[in-house]
């Protein structure tokens, strides 16, 4: 049999990915002779019955003695095994080995294979399933004929044929195997967590040591040769795994409650987060049951996006749940674990930049009610980034000792993260607009336009049409007047939809691929921003419903916003300050503007030649919150629509309050060119800012915060100087 001598020592981590069960572990190849043997590691799978077809044993024998064995929640109880030695079995052309895994649970699970042959003929020449129904076999016929309900019968005889069934090819021709990887942090009841950051709505820590375990709970088999085939998860039980103590880690906890409150707030005000809160939690969440660790749940929410776009009313039913403006509390609760599980990726891709650190030495725990292992007080959640090193490598220790107490170094790290996250969702914004263009002009796409490419229809201007029509009616609300939304269905999704509706063979499929190749691969979330799929602690298929880089933009900039606010404050407060320079970054002016209104107390002096909707909007919200506040604005008549629809919100405020003053300057020999803020007569904001949703927020604009009394006192006279120049609205 396969009993052949120990597998190679591995440690840590990289033993679970190099020792990964139905994984080849080596190919022998004798000599003067093309005859091969493949070795290979087998582990018990759930919901599976193990057959052994050999003349020396009928047992699966995996491993030998085992140094530690324990239980975990996951949220079910799953048994982790550490084991001394595991076995491999041996493949070749001479002997009669198979190893059968058949499906044995009698509740049927459409997501999962119904059987998998290991033998020396199906590791050489392999069939299988294009349903993935059957993973591999040996024979030219499927060894489910008969039993599964995919068979056609052939007209006019008694006959069944299946035209899923494939082969034959090199079982590593089929599947790229590694491992489903999943790790779990525990403090130490009396470890020592030492502060980093303090903030009213989190609370940063660093961990010396506590215990940490990490196991693989299945195994991935990725196809090779047909993109449309799923992927599937098949899961260890028991698991293979370890736990090691003395691990650091930094925690990230947050209040629970204010929590929801910022993500109620951010949701009731930002239409495009509150939407792709909406879309995910709709497909994903089902009756209300939630579960991370289940695969079927991903498999579920994309076959439902894509059901919505092969039936015109569920789509209408989907896009009416998106454009819904109420917020339910099950939204926010789920809103609060896509933070989390956002924010611990991005946490992953700096951590790992910044100090080139490998990327597979650290890993993350959420902690959260949704995860049913919420063991610490109820209204505190958490995101641990963890070191996989006994006493650590010195990485984790080098960023606290950087950020510690000082707010200003922390906000750079923070500033880091949006940088990255708004880089990212402007991508995807050119990206869409461009591919848009794409399929209005099709000869630009790498595809010749008049290819036959399947007997049943004409050509591929007809798969261009459904695509465009696929993504208009997700992304706008109102196609024709292109009034957008700003969500998308997902990529896979619209490749499965086109398969469907237009039935197309693998080479339409193939150009069907080229063309969405041009299209966005980030679904507010993607590698590149929030999702790395190898680190991720929840299956491949969950992961684009369990991120959003929209929704942790927002909560970072409000985060962002409040620490500059108590950095401006203790500017306030020195002597003889230095200029505060902002740097050159899209939406910095945005966030300097909203930390001075935060902080403003008597009086606010603004001159600018333009305004928009939105500055106006948070200029009147926050003199509502304070009655003291009194706002001074000069600006101009300029005819564009938004500066006039901002001339026009004042002066509705303005008949019934007397707070705000406008008054618009009547320019001589110069125009007015000055973009400046002045909060309390103490702070002063200038620079190439404009007062506008575009200069504050989608620009690259620079901006300086001076306390110094000359220059204060020189903008105040220039201010009343224009003061005197100016009109008053009426």
């Amino acid at each position: 049999m396969g009993e052949n001598k120990p597998t190679t020592s591995r440690h840590g981590r990289e033993a679970l990915y190099s020792l990964t069960p139905f994984k080849i572990q080596n190919v022998d190849i004798s000599r003067g002779t093309s005859t091969k043997s493949y070795s290979l590691i087998f582990a018990p799978l759930a919901y599976m019955k193990t057959t052994i077809v050999s003349n020396k044993t009928s047992s699966l024998k995996w491993y030998k003695g085992y140094l530690d064995k324990f239980k975990v929640q996951l949220p079910i109880s799953k048994e982790i095994i550490h084991p001394i030695k595991l076995y491999t079995w041996v493949f070749k052309n001479n002997n009669l080995l198979k190893i059968i895994y058949s499906y044995s649970s009698k509740k049927k699970n459409p997501y999962y294979p119904q059987y998998i042959e290991y033998s020396y003929n199906s590791l050489s020449n392999g069939y299988y399933c294009e349903l993935g129904i059957v993973l591999l076999s040996s024979t030219q016929t499927c060894p489910l004929a008969g039993q599964c309900d995919q068979q056609e019968r052939i007209s006019g005889k008694d006959k069944l044929y299946c035209n899923h069934y494939k082969g034959p090819h090199p079982y590593t021709a089929l599947y790229t195997v590694f491992p489903y990887v999943v790790s779990i942090y525990e403090e130490y009841r009396m470890a020592d967590k030492e502060e980093i950051i303090s903030h009213p709505l989190f609370k940063m820590y660093y961990i010396a040591a506590g215990q940490h375990i990490i196991f693989i709970n299945g195994i991935y088999f990725v196809p090779k040769q047909d993109k449309d085939m799923p992927s599937k998860i098949l899961f260890l039980m028991p698991s293979i795994g370890y736990r090691i103590n003395n691990i650091p880690a930094v925690k990230f906890e947050f209040d629970y409650s204010k929590l929801k409150e910022l993500i109620r707030e951010i949701l009731n005000s930002d239409s495009k987060v509150r939407m792709w809160v909406k879309i995910k939690h709709k497909l994903y969440v089902d009756n209300g049951t939630f579960n991370a660790y289940s695969d079927r749940k991903g498999f579920s929410a994309f076959r439902k996006l894509t059901n919505s776009l092969l039936n015109g009313q569920k789509k209408e039913e989907l896009l009416k749940e998106i454009d819904n403006t109420n917020i339910t509390d099950d939204e926010i609760e789920f809103a609060s674990f896509l933070f989390l599980h956002s924010l611990a990726h991005t946490l992953l891709g700096w951590i790992s930049s910044k100090y080139n650190y490998w990327k597979e030495g650290i890993s993350y725990y959420i902690t959260h009610p949704l995860l049913r292992n919420n063991t610490e007080r109820e209204n505190k959640i958490a995101v641990y980034i963890v070191e996989e090193a006994i006493g650590g490598l010195g990485y984790l220790k080098s960023f606290k000792d950087e950020v510690k107490k000082d707010l200003e170094k922390f906000r750079d790290f923070l500033l880091s993260l949006l940088e990255n996250l708004i880089n990212c969702g402007l991508k995807v914004e050119d990206e869409i607009e461009k591919f848009f263009n794409l399929l209005q002009d099709p000869s630009k796409l790498r595809i010749g336009l008049n290819q036959m490419i399947d007997p049943n229809f004409k050509n591929i201007i007809d798969i261009i049409d459904d695509i465009g029509d696929a993504y208009a009616s997700f992304y706008y609300k109102n196609p024709q007047n292109k009034i957008p939304r700003g969500v998308h269905p997902h990529i896979n999704s619209i490749r499965e939809y086109i398969a469907k509706k237009r039935k197309i063979d693998h080479f339409a499929r193939a150009k069907l691929d080229d063309i969405l190749e041009s299209g966005p691969h980030c679904w507010d979330g993607c590698p590149l921003c929030v999702m790395l799929e190898r680190n991720c602690q929840f299956p491949i298929f969950n992961q684009p419903f369990l991120v959003s880089r929209e929704l942790t933009r927002a909560i970072l900039e409000k985060m962002d916003i409040d620490i500059l606010s108590q950095i401006l404050l203790t500017y306030r407060k020195m002597e003889n300050p230095n200029i505060i320079s902002s740097e050159l970054s899209i939406g910095e002016g945005y966030r300097l503007f909203k930390a001075l209104l935060k902080i403003a107390k008597e009086d606010i002096k603004l001159v600018s030649p333009w305004l928009s909707p939105p500055v106006v909007n948070e200029i009147i919200s926050v003199v509502k919150n304070n009655e003291k506040l009194h706002v001074k604005i000069i600006t101009t008549n300029d005819p564009s629509d938004y500066h006039q629809e901002s001339i026009r919100l004042f002066t509705e405020y303005m008949k019934r309050n007397k707070n705000i003053e406008v008054r618009i300057h009547k320019v001589s020999k110069t125009d007015l060119h000055a973009k400046e803020l002045l909060v309390d007569n103490t702070l002063l904001m200038k620079g190439s800012v404009n007062f506008t949703r575009k200069g504050l927020i989608e620009n690259i604009e620079s901006a300086d915060i001076i306390k110094d009394e000359k220059a204060i006192k020189k903008f105040i006279e220039k201010f009343n100087s224009f003061w005197e120049e100016s009109v008053s609205l009426k």
